[in-house]
């Protein structure tokens, strides 16, 4: 059982987000949802965008595990569109 696996059978993933609920209510009025790609690809100052890259860099991580060498450019980006879904749900987007 490598890493990748630890962290799916914690749980961490939801743990994260339910944690990270708190701050969907918090910089609201900071996010232009025209700007999802700067927010993704650039730590921006507001809630989107720091819970895109929180999620982002643990899924990276069970991803990264998942393939035997590094993951093809296609992987990461479906993983993006994947979790920009994940997140704009959280905002009820």
């Amino acid at each position: 059982m490598g890493f990748d696996d630890a962290l799916h059978d914690s749980g961490i993933i939801n743990d994260t987000k339910e944690l990270l609920k708190k701050v969907v209510e918090m910089s609201q009025q900071y996010i232009d949802w025209g700007q999802l790609d700067k927010y993704e690809n650039e730590i921006c100052y507001n809630s989107y965008s720091l819970i895109f890259h929180q999620l982002f860099n643990l899924k990276m991580v069970m991803l990264i595990g998942a393939c035997p060498d590094k993951p093809p450019q296609k992987y990461i980006d479906m993983l993006k569109l994947k979790l920009r879904v994940e997140v704009c749900e959280m905002f009820g987007k």
